[in-house]
């Protein structure tokens, strides 16, 4: 998985990875450390982001449900008036 993942991102030939000639793997982990360390900040980049943005979406939501209160209440007091006239 390892082997597949560094050649999808184009770092192939970085000496992390290795194959001696029984086909057995070794693998560098040191060298993974800033690799991994970049990763994880820019998830949290990503994170706090989507956080931002369910907090506004929260609001939004909110005040299109008092928008939304506020109409029924006025159009019960409109039903409320109609029926008083009979």
């Amino acid at each position: 998985d390892l082997e597949e993942t560094l050649n999808a991102s184009g770092a192939s030939d970085n000496g992390i990875i290795s194959k001696d000639d029984a086909g057995m793997y070794s693998v560098r982990y040191n060298d993974l450390m800033s690799p991994m360390v970049k990763a994880i900040q820019e998830q949290q980049t990503m994170i706090q982001e989507q956080q931002v943005l369910i907090k506004a979406m929260k609001q939004e939501q909110q005040e299109l449900i008092k928008a939304m209160n506020e109409k029924m209440e006025a159009m019960q007091q409109e039903i409320d008036k109609m029926k008083s006239k009979k």
